[in-house]
Order: structure tokens, then sequence, then C-alpha cells
């Protein structure tokens, strides 16, 4: 009997620590990521700001011109996925802005990033989304930036990941 409960306590750890990559864009494809309701732009490209911690060759671009409307982004939808306390994005952002995420309908509330976000250089972006760790959340949504513009704001996503860890990842990634 002690062994099986060893057994399940090991399990139980290792789902609490448990990441899913939802998308790496190194396939160069579009897995069903588009532009939010028609305004602005999405696709996926050749990376071109190759530095720092991400390397890869392929990354999801995402554009909101100054015309369009504030929540224009990127969004992957349906997608329900429980379980999950952390949403993780390695994001280069053309402006000093912040990215916001949704991930449900029911609460039209935009998630702000736990980390700063610098403009000009690739880093792990971390979104809190424990309100949803049990009923799950209903697709992901990045908005390019909020506020008032009066040019083109982008920004590069890549390696987006479900997680149960906070910690922003460092690890640099490299193209296939």
């Amino acid at each position: 009997m002690k062994k099986i409960l060893v057994v399940l306590l090991s399990s139980v750890a290792l789902l609490s620590q448990a990441q899913l990559t939802i998308d790496d864009f190194e396939d160069g494809l579009n897995q069903g990521w588009v532009a939010a309701t028609g305004m602005g732009y999405t696709d996926v490209r050749q990376n071109e700001q190759k530095s720092g911690i991400n390397l890869s060759n392929y990354v999801m671009y995402t554009q909101r011109a100054a015309t369009d409307d504030n929540w224009a982004g990127a969004i992957l939808k349906p997608y329900v996925q429980k379980g999950y306390k952390y949403v993780h994005a390695y994001i280069y952002h053309s402006n000093g802005a912040v990215p916001n995420l949704k991930v449900s309908d029911s609460n039209a509330q935009d998630l702000k990033p736990l980390n700063t976000v610098t403009q000009g250089q690739w880093q792990d972006v971390v979104w809190d989304i424990s309100a949803y760790e049990t009923s799950g959340i209903e697709f992901l949504f990045f908005m390019v930036d909020r506020g008032t513009l009066t040019d083109l704001a982008w920004m590069l996503i890549d390696e987006v990941q479900l997680s149960n860890d906070a910690t922003p990842r460092t690890t640099v990634v490299k193209g296939d």
C-alpha cells in the first residue's frame, strides 16, 4: 500500500509541474491563429528578429494599425484547456505598450502580464490564468496594444505554452 501511495503522490507532483506547448510556429504554418474579428493582421513568418533568447526560424506576427479597434490581435479559438495556471509566450514588441491576453468570453477582463514588457527585445511574458485552472480557458487572444495609437504597433509571438510555473523562461530557442 505504501508503494502505491508513493507512486500516486509522485504522479500528482509531476502533473502539477506539467507544461503544454500550444505552438512554436517552427513548421512555418498557421495552425488556426486568426486576426481577431478581422481587425489588424496576423500571419506566421520568418523570424527577422533573431536575437537574445529567440533564434527560432518562424514566429507569429500580429499588428494593430492606429485606425484599428484597440482589441486587435491574434486569437486561437476554440481552444479549451484545463489544469494550468499560467500562459507563457516569447514576445518581441515594437512599442512600449503592454500586450494583453484574454482567455474566456465569460470574463471580459484583459489579463496583464506578471512581468514588465521591454520594447525591442525577446522575453518570456507570463500571464496568470489560475482563475481558469478548473473551468478551463476557451481561447488564447493576444492583443497588441489597448491604448491610443498614432502609428502601427506590432508584436512577434513564439513558444506559446501553458504551465504551472510562473517563472519566466530564459532558455534560448533555436530553429529546427
